[in-house]
């Protein structure tokens, strides 16, 4: 099983962050929090991160939660949430 949906975009991180912001918002989502890893490795890793053109976007797959959890009852919230965040992704241009 994947546990995230992953979407590379040729859009900025600025203009992805605001896209799939707003997606999110109309698939009835809220960001509750965000990780920047680049700068992340570079506070503690000293490491500077290379990326090439474009953005990664990256969503926890909620089914894959709903299995780890072992609650069949949470399948069909769980696919339903999938669908959600599969379509907000899609709305991103791909790279």
């Amino acid at each position: 099983m994947q546990y995230a949906m992953t979407v590379r975009t040729g859009a900025s991180f600025t203009e992805a962050s605001a896209r799939i912001r707003e997606a999110l918002k109309a698939q009835g989502f809220g960001v509750l929090t965000e990780i920047d890893v680049q700068s992340t490795l570079r506070e503690k890793l000293g490491e500077q991160r290379a990326a090439d053109d474009g953005t990664i976007v990256e969503a926890l797959d909620p089914r894959a939660i709903a299995a780890v959890a072992d609650h069949p009852e949470l399948t069909d919230i769980a696919d339903d949430a999938a669908a959600r965040l599969r379509a907000a992704l899609d709305t991103l241009p791909r790279a």
